[in-house]
């Protein structure tokens, strides 16, 4: 194995969390295996983005790891004040409109066509739809292409917060924490387990996989702390 790049949003981009170690993530420690791993995976995007990205860049790499995101995300990232900035729900958009300082009538005008994207337009069933069918194609150009569900990471994330108890688990669904120490929204010892499983798949041909649950090494404080 010579070359390896990864497609995805936050759960495989080690830079998202700047409170975490990126070397300590599985993108990362997937470099000890390949001589080029390259990451065009980024926090908040969307499959299409993605997908974008891998028409663009796959021929280069002798093997992909293409994690899916959850359906419902506006397709591409925004230019806000010089940052990339992928606004993938309505929530994360009034956090862009509260935190903006000083925003010029064109990215005003941009939040609000937003409101009304995510308020009146946006279709859960209809975006799954057409990530299936990005899907399909990046296997149809690429079928040694390992296609890691979004499920598979959000059922790990959902394990790994139950160790904590039933009243936490509740807080944290309702986005009432930032994340300390952890990548890809999981600890160390979750990505090297996660690094373990993606090679296991890259070898296999084929995702290996259905969630990942070890217990818990640390308290709930040296995760996450309160808004």
């Amino acid at each position: 194995m010579t070359s390896l790049a990864i497609y995805g949003d936050s759960f495989a981009d080690p830079w998202w969390n700047t409170n975490g170690d990126p070397n300590q993530s599985w993108p990362i420690i997937l470099k000890n295996n390949f001589n080029t791993v390259d990451i065009f995976a980024k926090g908040g995007s969307s499959v299409f983005y993605s997908y974008n990205k891998f028409k663009k860049t796959h021929k280069k790499y002798d093997k992909i790891i293409f994690v899916t995101t959850s359906p419902g995300r506006w397709f591409m990232p925004f230019d806000i004040q010089g940052q990339e900035t992928h606004i993938n729900s309505y929530a994360t958009l009034m956090h862009c409109i509260n935190v903006v300082q000083n925003p010029d009538f064109r990215i005003k005008a941009k939040f609000e066509a937003l409101k009304h994207f995510y308020l009146e337009l946006s279709d859960e069933d209809i975006d799954s739809s057409i990530n299936d069918a990005l899907i399909f194609h990046v296997q149809s150009i690429r079928p040694d292409c390992i296609i890691v569900p979004h499920d598979f990471f959000k059922k790990t994330g959902e394990k790994f917060i139950s160790h904590f108890g039933p009243k936490i688990f509740k807080k944290w669904t309702n986005q009432s924490f930032v994340e300390t120490n952890l990548m890809c929204h999981l600890p160390y010892y979750y990505n090297e387990e996660i690094a373990k499983l993606m090679l296991e798949s890259l070898e296999k041909g084929h995702w290996t996989s259905e969630i990942v649950d070890l217990p818990v090494r640390d308290d709930f404080s040296f995760y996450f702390k309160e808004k």
